[in-house]
């Protein structure tokens, strides 16, 4: 077994390595920036794609199911789109940095006769 370390001598060797690291990794990177640079075309503009439309695909992969067709499908591709828009609304709504929910909930319990 070897000889156990004393904190000071850990911490030094501890932060040598992550400094050490740290500049392996800087110069990693400045190297492939430079590779990426060279290599960089004008990227091609993708075609927008409707937020509505991606959270289907995601609902759709997610969870696959033989029903999720037709009027099911339109159903909940609806729903989306009025999720998105209520978040929308509530998004526009100002709030103060203090704002809280609103009033708390608290059941009522009868006294004791």
């Amino acid at each position: 077994m070897s000889e156990p370390l004393d904190r000071r001598t850990f911490t030094h060797t501890l932060l040598a390595a992550s400094a050490l690291a740290a500049t392996g990794q800087a110069e990693v990177s400045a190297a492939d920036k430079d590779k990426e640079s060279s290599e960089k075309k004008p990227a091609e503009k993708p075609d927008k794609i409707p937020p509505e439309a991606l959270y289907l695909q995601l609902v759709l992969e997610t969870y696959p199911h033989a029903k999720l067709e037709g009027d099911a499908l339109q159903e909940v591709q609806i729903d989306i789109e009025q999720q998105l828009r209520r978040s929308r609304v509530l998004s526009k709504f100002p709030l103060a940095n203090g704002d809280g929910p609103a009033g708390g909930f608290r059941a009522f319990r009868a006294r004791d006769k």
